[in-house]
């Protein structure tokens, strides 16, 4: 008897470890959150977040809307203007007043837009300013952080050739100054919220793609901007760069090959090789309706099928440092009509 009672617990004691084993695999996979045409403003959101919980994301990427629901903050921070929070108080106001519940990782959008503004312009300290606003608002909110989407949608922010004082400064006068410019940048991130993450659309890897040199590629600019933010960056703020180039992979192949040029060939690129350890991180991004094609009824003409999506998302979420984000156009998640396969391959893609 005493030797089946012993038998009984040893087995009970293994069964509760590898419980508590995967539950760690999957807790530390990653998560996954939406950004996209169609994520809803915050006054909807704080109204119908106990039906959005249904979809099981982990997280949204939020645009507030100002209170005459014209312009978006997201688009209002990058340029000479220094924003006027109170002219979007009640989408700061219905975040402070959602319960998120499971929606855990929940992050501010931030363009870099208007994007006109010159690196040397004296009124770049209302990006500073914008910045420090943007953090506090994700902070008061109870937002991870913010995506800070690099994309060049106006102005060319990034690019040396389209800087207007281009004639007065030199190449390597512009990376100083945009390095300089990453400190500050984050330094007034980091008072309103030490620990705060930023999830980018884009790293490193931009400015090398087009093979030209940094003076004339189009993002040649941001390798300096990375190198200054992190530089500046306090102990646990994190930067992940988001790799939009895998919103169309399909083989674990690509995830892996991705992760290693984010960590490798980062590390190589960067003038700021130990803050580069300390703070980037790798992530990816899935476009689930690639070229706006999308036939809710007729899944083989998707760019991906739900097993397709499903595969993608578990690689992505394999290969993650923590996060996977799913872009979307046409699909909507939030409007009751999202195809169930899909939903179901975000809960399946996330067991190993």
């Amino acid at each position: 008897m005493l030797f089946i009672i012993a038998i009984t617990s040893v087995i009970t004691t293994l069964v509760c470890f590898l419980a508590s084993k995967t539950d760690s695999v999957e807790l530390n996979r990653g998560k996954i959150i939406e950004m996209g045409w169609g994520t809803p403003t915050p006054i909807y959101i704080r109204d119908h977040i106990q039906e959005m919980q249904q979809i099981p994301l982990d997280g949204i990427v939020i645009g507030f809307a100002d209170n005459e629901n014209r312009n978006i903050f997201g688009n209002s921070l990058w340029g000479a203007k220094t924003v006027n929070i109170d002219d979007y108080s009640q989408s700061v106001e219905a975040i402070k007043n959602t319960q998120f519940g499971r929606f855990t990782e929940n992050f501010l959008r931030f363009n870099v837009m208007p994007g006109e503004i010159d690196w040397h312009d004296e009124n770049f300290k209302s990006v500073i300013k914008n910045a420090r606003l943007a953090a506090q608002v994700a902070k008061s909110g109870g937002l991870k952080g913010v995506l800070l989407d690099v994309e060049h949608y106006q102005g060319k922010p990034f690019c040396y050739l389209s800087q207007p004082e281009r004639l007065e400064h030199s190449f390597r006068e512009y990376q100083q100054k945009v390095r300089q410019r990453g400190r500050q940048f984050i330094r007034a991130i980091n008072e309103a919220y030490p620990d705060i993450k930023i999830l980018l659309t884009f790293g490193y890897h931009i400015a090398y793609v087009e093979r030209k040199s940094l003076q004339q590629a189009n993002y040649g600019l941001l390798p300096s901007f990375l190198n200054g933010i992190l530089e500046g960056s306090l102990a646990n703020t994190l930067i992940f760069d988001g790799w939009e180039f895998s919103y169309g992979y399909k083989t674990e192949e690509q995830f892996q090959e991705a992760y290693e040029t984010i960590h490798q060939k980062g590390l190589e690129r960067t003038n700021v090789k130990e803050d580069f350890i300390d703070h980037y991180r790798a992530s990816f991004g899935l476009w689930i309706d690639v070229g706006q094609v999308w036939q809710p009824n007729n899944y083989s003409e998707n760019y991906f099928t739900p097993e397709q999506f499903e595969d993608s998302l578990r690689f992505a979420l394999n290969h993650t440092d923590g996060y996977v984000w799913i872009y979307s156009q046409k699909a909507r998640w939030w409007d009751g009509k999202m195809p169930k396969p899909y939903i179901d391959a975000l809960t399946k893609a996330k067991h190993p």
